[in-house]
Parts: structure tokens; sequence; C-alpha cells
């Protein structure tokens, strides 16, 4: 096909994260569309994307992210929080912790009720089972033995197993359904674009960094990208995708002159089309990790160091199994916060390791024993947004979360806390139990908790919801994910959630490129 300036395609999709790899697939399937995929980011062919273990490396790797950083913001002390987002073939999926979690039923009925018709629980389980079929989630392969006494200590205090947390009752404990196949990472790459770029009618191209839509009149023509050291334009025949993510979507609609018209303006970008709410209702998961020194077990600490590291990458070499094989988290629960609670408001995230210096974000693996129970607010209150900070599309845009804004935010999660000290002194677990190491057993007044909880916690990479979809005006997107106001234009991705769901973000934005291709078939027909 004529690679120069000014072609023209059926679809041109913006972003080869999660939702482009599976737009990409689905959208070239038939053969009957020509589909051009830019990439701002490069191969994924890379050796700690492909091993589990290594997302201790990718979250941080800048050669594989976007390197952004959220705003300090009063609710948490003011620090500088990293906003780690994948800029590589698979987006975040290639550099995440591998958890697969499609969240509560009642999640996607609130998407109804938030004026998203069309994507209840029943309308949505379809999309997540045709997904399921494509990822092939299990669960890991290593069942440590601190791992069933966390199981079981939850069941003594009321949260019994439950053997599938993905039918849409979440509450219970048990393992992880992990996104790891035959020991490697599989990520929406690996599922959904290297079997589709075998198809003549599907092009990618890598490095190609989008800086805007172009419109005419009213109609998405085209997207004007840099590639290979020169600005280029192509057309699309039929629509405009932007699947670039909750970040950079709502950055790409800004800097097309789609958005707050006095923002725009005040940066210099003529305004398309006014949208105020664009780059609004950012939300995202707030977490931080409790930490225990160990006793009477071996942690996988121990097999990160010394002589036994070498074992570890012999065993993974010859087998895919062990250490280096292992997800963020072995196991969970879902449980509610409080016992008038009606579903569960949080998520713990338990792994028979600990790491230096407790705090979330920090993947060093500590030299002696140790477990850690990571925790969450399933359903945050506070939101943020997501705008221009320069009229330039290399630039990073202004991230602000607000987590902990909402007190409501700020009780659940000291009261997760309480829960996850709890379970670390009940039986089974708390015979493995020497001590807290972090934040240790001195941190105990409510004052200190509200300081704990505000002082440590991060991102627990789940950024959603900067161009949510539905019927009212604080949502740009319809419930097909058209940008409302104009034509050939959608947004496919994490950046359409009315509201967060309960757990992590992936699965969730893999079902809506998934329902998203069907709306873009739908209307070509």
């Amino acid at each position: 096909m004529n690679k120069a300036a000014g072609e023209t395609w059926d679809y041109v999709v913006v972003g080869a994260g999660a939702a482009g790899c599976v737009l990409a697939n689905r959208l070239s399937a038939s053969g009957r569309h020509r589909v051009l995929l830019l990439e701002a980011g490069g191969s994924d062919r890379r050796l700690w994307i492909r091993i589990p273990a290594g997302f201790s490396r990718t979250l941080a790797d800048p050669s594989l992210g976007w390197r952004y950083l959220n705003q300090p913001a009063a609710g948490t002390g003011n620090r500088v929080i990293a906003c780690p987002r994948g800029r590589v073939l698979g987006g975040s999926s290639s550099i995440n912790g591998h958890l697969y979690v499609c969240g509560q039923a009642e999640d996607y009925e609130d998407w109804v009720t938030a004026g998203a018709t069309g994507w209840g629980w029943q309308d949505v389980l379809p999309y997540f089972r045709r997904a399921g079929a494509q990822l092939q989630a299990g669960e890991p392969r290593l069942h440590h033995p601190l791992c069933e006494a966390f199981i079981d200590t939850l069941g003594k205090l009321g949260v019994a197993r439950n053997p599938d947390y993905n039918s849409g009752t979440q509450e219970g404990a048990g393992y992880y359904q992990t996104l790891i196949r035959e020991g490697r990472r599989w990520s929406a790459a690996d599922a959904y674009l290297r079997p589709a770029l075998k198809r003549p009618n599907l092009v990618l191209r890598k490095r190609a960094h989008a800086a805007r839509v172009i419109f005419e009149g009213r109609r998405a023509a085209g997207v004007a990208y840099h590639w290979r050291g020169k600005r280029r334009v192509v057309r699309a025949a039929r629509e405009v995708i932007l699947a670039a993510g909750a970040i950079n979507s709502p950055q790409l609609l800004q800097l097309s002159g789609v958005g707050d018209p006095t923002h725009l303006q005040s940066l210099g970008i003529e305004v398309e089309h006014a949208l105020p709410a664009v780059g609004q209702g950012l939300a995202d998961h707030y977490a931080l990790r409790i930490a225990v020194r160990v006793r009477g077990a071996k942690s996988l600490n121990e097999r990160a160091h010394g002589a036994r590291s070498a074992i570890e990458a012999l065993k993974y070499l010859f087998a895919r199994r062990g250490l280096l094989g292992s997800p963020v988290a072995h196991a969970y629960g879902f449980v509610p916060a409080n016992e008038d609670s009606p579903r569960p408001d949080l998520q713990l995230l338990f792994a028979p390791a600990s790491y230096e210096g407790g705090r979330m974000g920090q993947a060093t693996l500590e030299r002696a024993p140790g477990m850690t129970c990571g925790v969450t607010q399933l359903r945050p209150h506070s939101r943020g947004y997501v705008r221009l900070a320069l009229p330039d599309p290399t630039a990073s845009p202004e991230i602000q979360p607000n987590f902990l804004a909402d007190e409501r935010d700020l009780a659940a999660l000291v009261k997760g806390v309480r829960i996850v000290r709890l379970a670390f002194a009940t039986e089974p677990l708390a015979r493995y139990v020497a001590h807290e190491s972090w934040p240790g057993s001195q941190i105990l007044s409510p004052q200190q908790l509200v300081e704990f909880v505000r002082g440590s916690g991060s991102t627990l990479y789940h950024p959603v919801g900067s161009c949510p979809m539905g019927i009212w005006d604080h949502q740009p997107l319809d419930a097909r994910l058209r940008v409302k106001g104009l034509d050939a234009l959608r947004v496919v991705d994490a950046s359409a959630m009315p509201s967060i769901v309960s757990g992590n973000t992936y699965a969730a934005t893999v079902m809506i490129a998934e329902k998203g291709a069907d709306f873009v078939l739908a209307d070509a027909k």
C-alpha cells in the first residue's frame, strides 16, 4: 500500500495498547476493511516483558513507558506519585502485574444508572467470555503454603473461598487469575495483535506519535502524526478511533481542539468543538502495603538472593516455573469494609514476599523472609482530571487523580489496614508472623493510621474515566463510544468507563474494546 502522506484507510486506530490490539484484530478480521494502527512506542520483544516477574522492572523502565507523574495533591501529602503507562506494543498489558479481574456485576449496573445504556452485566458478559477465550487467564502455577494460610485465615474471618471471582459474584478469597501462559506474559499484543498482523489489510506503524485528529467540518477525517522524522497525515474513510488510554486519549482530543474552550484558548489551540467534559472524571485505585517478617516458613525473598537466585533462573529457563514465573500478587481477598456493606469495598493483594522500603511501587525483594498484603479501595469517590499543560503532543499532560480528596476513601483504606492486621494476627497465618515490618506496630493510633495511609500509598496503575460515556453533559461519549457532537470519531479504551470497576481494570478495558469493535462494524453496515 502507498505509505505517502495523505493515504487513506478505512479505520485509523491510535494506540496499540490493550484496546487498540483488540480493535486491530476485530476490525481487520473479515478482510473487508483496511486498518492502520499507530503506536507511539516500540517493540515488546524484551526479556523482562516476557518473564512474568519482570513487572518489577518494566513498570519503572523509561524505555517502555510514558514516564508520567501524577500532580501533587493535599490528600496524599503533596507527594509526586508516579503514573506508569505503557509506551510499547501491548501498552500497559506489557508492563503490568498480570492480574485478571472483571469486577462485580453491580459495577456494570452502576454504568447503566450513570446513563450508559446497554452496558449492564448481562450485556457485557458475552464480551468478557469472548475476551476470556482469547486471553486464557489461569491461576498461578505456584501455590505457596503462605498463600494457603492467608486464604484459610480469611475463611476464619468469614470470607469464604470463591472458586471464580470473575463470575460476577466477587466476594471471597482464593488465587488470582493471571495472564501468564506457559510461564510467560500473555499480553494483548500476544493474544490479539500478532495473529492479526498476518493479514494484508492491517498495517502497524511503531514509533508513530499522533499529534492531532484532522477535522473536515464536524467529521474526523484523519490523523496527523510524527513518524520517521517527518510529520505525516493519514485519512480515515470510515472512522478515527482513539484507543490511547485514559491519559493519552483525552490529551489527543484536547490537542485536536476538542475540550474545554477556555482552557484550549489559553494555550493558543483553536477550538474545533467545545466539549468541557473531556479529561474530567479521572479515577484511579490508591493502594498501600502492610508487610511482616516471616518465621517458621520460607518466603520468596530467599530465592532472589545468592545461590538460590541462580537456581531460580535455571528453574525458569528449563521449566518456566518458580520465582521468575510469579505475578505481582498470588492470593486475593475481596471483602466488605463494614458488616453492613452490601458488596466488597476492599481488595486484598497477598504475596509470599516482602519488598525493600515497604511502599507501593518498590519491588526489590528483601533478603530476610517476609510476606505482604496490599489493600485498595475498590470504588473510590475521589475524581480528578487530565488536561494539557502545553500545546505540544510530546509534553506530558497534567494528571491529577485527587487521591483521598473524599474522606470516605480515606476511611475505607484505614479500615482496610485494620482488616489486614487482623488477618496477620489470626490463625493459621499468625503462626508465621514474627512481627510487622511495615509500617510497624508503633503505627497504632487513629491519627497515625491516617498519616500512614496518606503518606505511603500510591497508584495501583488503574487510571480510567477521563472521557466517560453516558447521556449526561459531564459525559463526552455516548453509549456507543462516539464523541458527542462529532462524526466518525470514537474513544474506545478505559477512558470511557463511567465509574471505576471493582478491581484491576485491564479485563474491563479489553471488554470495552470487544464491544466497541462490534459497534464500529455494525455502523459500517
